[in-house]
């Protein structure tokens, strides 16, 4: 090689070294792509829990709504003893927040989540459990509502207005460009611990009025519930990602039904088995499951996928205020205290929560594990009650216990400590009563190396020497169960010892779980079995596997038959036909030309009210469009419009600056006249106390 060619043939491999080096990950859910605002297809769960035939019924007061959420729930076996988590959020960070001025104490933010399983019994099985969550504003009269569409494999927000006595309220589909400013994810969001603007932190409780409840929550709020809403906003966040890997990570034909029957099969078995574990399914090698998500991975994210964030700063209201009651505050410091700085606001961008790149075993584990999510225990309820019913193999075993007679506060028990290689157990049976029935704890059970952990027992006394008794894990509604979904049997303890201190202890272990195996296999078989590409969907999925099964389909949410109603969404007004308005209508109209009142909508109406509302939000505008001028570590507030927002996104950066703020900055100071004032006084000032831009109906 001649030696002048050297230098342009490092260049040339530099160039390729690069290339190779600067991943491109791939949005699990792209912030600058909202989507349509009414659903593509399907619609809101909360549409199904409102909607009775051909008409919506929203219940009023919110006590209402929430008792109508609370009776699709098993409250018995919920966290916290309620499967609704509500808490107050006075001084947050919604749109709606000014609307409570100046006596935010009086009328606070209800924020709620759902957690709770479905109830066994109900009707029609909705899935809330991280899939619904409402924002209640009372001065607003509004209801601000995210819950799951299957269908479309998405979240969908809504508005509920003329929420108030008297009213006949009006759903409608939000505009999604308005919200995704703030929930970038696409999803619901809330603030990282200690959740220093909700309820749970009691100083802020002084300042709400004498009273113990607001809208049925208490005041005096803990911090379990703040922390079981951020837990779940934090799960609904992962059900895009299991959705994408269902969708495209098993890809097409035969081969991708397959792919999905196994992340079926194990996601079964990892909710079966108490969510401790599963067994991958369809072949190892070249055609196992891990394989084949491997080969379509590297087809379409050799780079990995970058995971949207649902967690906001812990913002802290009160910080630096001394005063002690509301009486003491005048209502200007409230307002300035309700205000919220840039690196505070949900609008301003958040980067992805991580760069999800992990092992091909990992890449599995989380599609599993994610999709287990999908299923409610009710499922899994009717899945085992059937297992248990079907002819299965039976395994019987036997290992050599020693036992010990204790007494502990009047009460006699026997321990027993059984060992016998891979499988072991230590449990403490309580003496049986004169029926012969026993209970007790088992503190650790390991069968053929696959620890179970804690479990309770129950059993009976066959015999003076014979004790049969079963395990149980606490509150669970399914038998325990190995990682590869077979069901633990019966024990059977034969003391032998002539002083009662040795025994046998026979185990029984149920191979019962191909059974349904087989059945999710037959489904890859067919096309219509809820396997094909597309959106998870249960009800689907869950009736083809009840029909494999012999088995009559049971009503799951949701089916479009079901609601009959249109869905609809705010109208959007036409752009005000004024030229001066042109640079305002490209740049603003997305989010302030709805008939919404939050956020302010400016642009809405004819061209001379358009104007008028201009010039009165003229100094909060100039000051938002200000802050492109500062680097954004200077920034006092986040600038407008959002720069994630798709019309300012890095390709556009340049014209957006450079030629589309400036027409912007002129016509503000043309429509608002000589009375605004330059940027460089309005910057000045806290945001607070500039001119409110106060939205009209």
């Amino acid at each position: 090689m001649p030696h002048s060619s050297q230098p342009r043939v490092l260049l040339l491999l530099g160039a390729l070294l690069c290339t190779q080096l600067a991943a491109k990950p791939a949005w699990v859910v792209d912030p600058g792509n909202p989507g349509q605002d009414l659903p593509p297809v399907g619609r809101s769960l909360f549409d199904h829990l409102t909607s009775d035939g051909n008409s919506q019924v929203v219940p009023f007061p919110f006590e209402a709504l929430v008792a109508r959420i609370r009776a699709t729930l098993d409250s018995q076996n919920a966290y916290l003893d309620d499967p609704v988590k509500q808490v107050l959020i006075p001084l947050g960070r919604s749109l709606q927040r000014s609307a409570a001025a100046p006596d935010f104490f009086a009328s606070p933010r209800l924020v709620l989540a759902v957690d709770g399983e479905p109830r066994v019994d109900a009707d029609k099985s909705l899935l809330l459990r991280d899939r619904l969550f409402i924002g209640y504003l009372a001065a607003a009269d509004v209801l601000e509502v995210i819950s799951y569409n299957e269908d479309a494999a998405r979240f969908e927000f809504q508005i509920v207005h003329d929420y108030a006595q008297g009213q006949a309220p009006r759903v409608r589909y939000a505009r999604r460009v308005v919200c995704m400013a703030c929930h970038q994810n696409a999803a619901p969001i809330f603030a990282r611990p200690l959740w220093d603007e909700t309820n749970a932190n009691r100083r802020l409780n002084k300042h709400f009025p004498d009273t113990k409840r607001i809208h049925g929550v208490e005041v005096n709020g803990n911090i379990d519930t703040a922390y079981a809403i951020d837990n779940a906003t934090d799960r609904a966040n992962q059900l895009a990602l299991t959705q994408t890997l269902w969708q495209q990570g098993c890809g097409g034909g035969v081969a991708g039904r397959q792919c999905r029957a196994s992340l079926l099969t194990s996601a079964v078995q990892y909710g079966l088995s108490g969510r401790r574990g599963f067994t991958a399914t369809h072949g190892n090698g070249p055609h196992g499951l891990q394989a084949r998500m491997q080969l379509v991975r590297k087809q379409l994210w050799p780079d990995g996928l970058l995971l949207p964030d649902a967690d906001l700063p812990n913002r802290r209201p009160l910080l630096g205020a001394s005063l002690i009651s509301v009486g003491d505050i005048p209502s200007e410091r409230w307002e300035l205290m309700a205000d919220i700085p840039a690196d505070l606001e949900p609008l301003r961008p958040r980067p992805a929560q991580s760069h999800w790149s992990p092992d091909a075993a990992g890449w599995v584990e989380r599609a599993v594990k994610g999709l287990s999510g999908f299923l409610a225990a009710s499922d899994l309820q009717w899945m085992d009650l059937y297992l248990a019913d079907a002819e299965a193999r039976v395994e019987r075993w036997s290992i050599d216990c020693k036992i010990r007679n204790t007494t502990k506060s009047g009460a006699r028990a026997l321990r027993i400590d059984c060992s016998d290689g891979d499988t072991s157990i230590r449990a403490s049976l309580h003496r049986p009563d004169t029926d012969g029935q026993f209970d007790g704890r088992v503190g650790q059970l390991q069968i053929r190396g696959e620890q179970l952990g804690s479990l309770t027992l129950r059993g009976r006394q066959a015999s003076e020497n014979h004790l049969r008794f079963e395990v149980f894990r606490r509150d669970a509604v399914h038998s325990v169960r190995l990682h590869n979904g077979n069901a633990v049997g019966s024990f059977e303890l034969e003391l032998t010892g002539g002083a009662a201190t040795q025994a046998r202890l026979g185990i029984r272990l149920r191979h019962d779980f191909e059974v349904l195996r087989l059945a999710v296999s037959k489904m890859a078989g067919e096309d219509e079995a809820g396997l094909e590409p597309g959106p998870f969907r249960r009800a689907a999925v869950l009736n083809a596997l009840r029909s494999q099964l012999g088995l009559e389909p049971i009503p799951l949410c949701c089916s479009n038959q079901d609601i009959t109603s249109v869905a609809q969404t705010d109208p959007i007004s036409s752009p005000p036909p004024d030229p001066l308005l042109d640079s305002f209508n490209r740049v603003c109209s997305a989010c302030h030309r709805s008939e919404s009142t939050f956020p302010p909508n400016f642009l809405a109406g004819p061209p001379e009210r358009a104007m008028r509302r201009i010039a009165q939000c003229a100094e909060r505008i100039a000051f938002r469009l200000a802050m492109w001028d500062l680097k954004p570590g200077e920034r006092a507030k986040t600038p407008m419009p959002p720069q994630h927002i798709h019309y300012v996104d890095d390709e556009d950066h340049n014209e957006w600056r450079d030629r589309l703020l400036p027409q912007l900055r002129a016509a503000l100071r043309t429509i608002a006249g000589t009375g605004l004032a330059p940027d460089a006084d309005i910057i000045t000032q806290p945001y607070a106390t500039l001119r409110p831009c106060v939205s009209h109906t």
